[in-house]
């Protein structure tokens, strides 16, 4: 199986994975196509549908993760930063 959120969903059927590709960018979903499985964000990924193991640290619904804060502004599809200010 390949996670992937970037280029190499082609090389991941090439070689023949199952393929569940996490896009950067939702324009970028169309160079998903070929892939077995499109999801938003990891936090959508579910093992059990892949016969994996389900993940053991849910708390409500949720994997516990530690926020990341970014300065900046997002335009295009990129954070930026800001100069000046």
């Amino acid at each position: 199986m390949v996670i992937i959120n970037s280029v190499g969903t082609k090389a991941g059927k090439a070689a023949n994975m199952q393929v569940v590709a996490i896009p950067s960018v939702q324009t970028e979903s169309d160079e998903f196509s070929v892939a077995d499985n499109v999801i938003h964000s990891f936090l959508d990924f579910q093992p059990e549908i892949w016969r994996l193991p389900p993940f053991n640290d849910w708390v409500m619904k949720a994997l516990p993760i530690e926020p990341i804060q970014f300065k900046g502004s997002y335009k295009n599809g990129y954070l930026q930063e800001n100069s000046g200010l």
